[in-house]
């Protein structure tokens, strides 16, 4: 039996990653048409950096889709958060770090994505801000140091 290991992800991130495979599959049905139309009628893929090409872009776009079937096998999605008074995963949170207010939604594992607002709760600042409420102040540990950040709000998402 294989042992597999699961990943905590918000339903929202488990929706972008099947939306993300079916996006590369579609890219991979489009490069095996390019690769196709490159080899032309006589099948001529020998020299042919226009084949070649296509053909490298679908083995890229294949193990991509390995990785993220592979990233929803293993997805145990977590239960939409109940409480409006503690971060969890799911929950948008408005902290305040270094006197800028900033809102970001506490993701699944495979999740983070600093510049979209979602931090997984396994960063740094998921792990310090899961379990608090709002007023509190938490210390966020960082490879570039303490950082004190206020919680000023918790919103569930949904």
């Amino acid at each position: 039996m294989a042992i597999t290991n699961r990943h905590k992800v918000s339903k929202a991130g488990l929706e972008r990653l099947q939306q993300k495979r079916a996006l590369l599959e579609q890219q991979l049905t489009d490069a095996g048409k390019r690769a196709g139309e490159a080899a032309g009628v006589n099948c001529d893929w020998h020299d042919n950096p226009a084949y070649d090409d296509a053909v490298n872009q679908m083995r890229m776009l294949s193990f991509q889709i390995e990785q993220v079937k592979q990233a929803i096998s293993q997805a145990e999605v977590v239960e939409e958060p109940s409480d409006q008074n503690i971060v969890q995963i799911g929950s948008t949170v408005i902290v305040c770090m270094d006197s800028e207010e900033v809102e970001y939604q506490i993701g699944g594992l495979n999740e983070g994505n600093p510049s979209a607002g979602i931090v997984s709760y396994e960063s740094p600042l998921g792990r310090a801000l899961i379990g608090h409420k709002t007023g509190d102040v938490v210390q966020v540990m960082t490879p570039s140091g303490t950082i004190t950040t206020k919680l000023l709000a918790v919103v569930c998402a949904g």
